[in-house]
């Protein structure tokens, strides 16, 4: 078992899973989980750290290097499977992780990407790739540059995460804006079936094609609130394009070629500047 304990009076290392050794393999208990590392090769000092090994199916290698009064560092994971990990998922990952530790200061940037990303219920996404630079301290966490490009839609924006020591209860400031993306491939990325009845009807039937573009997508409020569709549509301000899509109306009855924009705010959803054809006229 590597106790960090022993670092304590050289610097101060990151706060790191607990790992423990034995005949070439090693165990990493992190926030109740167990990943499996084998033909390990580590190296530990009093101001440096090296792990390497063959990690859920990929391979792996973790380093820290003491330097003044911080630590710095990084991991590599490569061609590691994403069903190892939840096997709702698929596709294999790479990523690279850079970090500094000062004392309760820390600064980290996270790029990567996927192969062949499948989400649950069978969502296909493709060759996805991020990048994440944040730095933050034990109550927030910034992150200025977050972009991901994907064979569905790209994205950026930048987040802020405040009170972290009350969990759940933290707060999220979240803003992203895309480029124009496929509407119907977008949506069928989504877990519309655990949406509430009518934003499902209005996602998946009643906006149908077309290309559409969120240029801004924000969300401020407890981090808990995600998950609750009530309190989440509250906090949420999104402004979206409309580029030839088609709404239904009036039964079966649908205005096609619709541009335009649609701005959800508080739960309400407005629509502006809205042109569109009914049987061709």
């Amino acid at each position: 078992t590597i106790d960090t304990a022993k670092f304590s009076e050289q610097g101060r290392l990151p706060d790191l899973p607990t790992i423990r050794t034995k005949d070439g393999r090693a165990r990493i208990l992190y926030q109740g989980k167990v990943l499996t590392i084998d033909n390990i090769k580590a190296r530990v000092r009093h101001d440096r750290v090296s792990v390497e090994g063959d990690f859920q199916g990929g391979t792996a290698a973790l380093w820290a290097i003491r330097t003044s009064r911080a630590w710095r560092g990084g991991t590599i994971v490569h061609g590691m499977p994403l069903d190892r990990l939840d096997p709702r998922l698929g596709g294999k990952m790479n990523l690279a992780l850079e970090f500094k530790n000062e004392g309760q200061a820390y600064e980290f940037t996270l790029t990567g990407g996927v192969q062949a990303l499948g989400l649950a219920r069978g969502a296909h996404i493709g060759k996805v790739r991020f990048t994440i630079g944040a730095q933050g301290d034990r109550q927030k966490l910034t992150m200025n540059a977050i972009k991901i490009e994907s064979e569905v839609i790209n994205i950026r924006g930048s987040a802020t995460l405040s009170g972290l020591g009350n969990g759940a209860e933290a707060v999220l400031d979240l803003k992203l804006s895309s480029d124009e993306f496929d509407y119907d491939a977008f949506v069928r990325t989504l877990p519309t079936p655990d949406f509430p009845p009518w934003l499902e009807q209005l996602l998946t039937k009643d906006i149908r094609g077309g290309r559409t573009r969120f240029k801004s997508f924000a969300y401020q409020g407890p981090l808990w609130e995600m998950n609750a569709w009530n309190t989440c549509l509250e906090n949420m301000n999104i402004t979206q394009t409309i580029n030839g899509q088609s709404f239904a109306f009036a039964g079966a009855t649908r205005v096609q070629d619709i541009t335009g924009t649609m701005e959800i705010a508080r739960g309400t959803i407005d629509f502006q500047n809205l042109t569109g054809t009914i049987n061709s006229s």
